[in-house]
């Protein structure tokens, strides 16, 4: 098994794990960064003879869920995200319209 393979997986798994965090916390996470790690990582293994590339199938699948799991925890991140918003654009126009004077009882509305 490659040494250099062994380091950059667990790299990238701690890499992950750590977006994971952040995301968990409500904070900014660069996911755009792992792609250097990801390619090195690719080449590297791409380069090992199939027999050991092979010894690395199964941390490969591991990087592969958790970064499904990455992706759909983001995505439920950004719902809650898209609705808050949404709220709070709801709640600024309830209150913009209550806002407005009242017309004087007896005086018919405009409309």
């Amino acid at each position: 098994m490659s040494k250099e393979a062994t380091q950059l997986i667990s790299e990238l798994q701690d890499y992950i794990a750590e977006a994971k965090a952040s995301c968990e916390r409500g904070e900014f996470s660069d996911i755009a960064a792992m792609q250097p790690k990801v390619e090195q990582m690719c080449q590297v293994i791409g380069n090992l003879p199939v027999s050991d590339a092979r010894q690395h199938s199964a941390n490969l699948e591991a990087i592969a869920i958790e970064l499904d799991e990455l992706k759909a925890q983001m995505e439920e991140k950004r719902n809650l995200l898209r609705d808050d918003l949404q709220g709070t654009t709801q709640h600024s126009q309830a209150a913009k319209a209550y806002a407005q004077p009242m017309p004087p009882s007896g005086e018919p509305q405009e409309g």
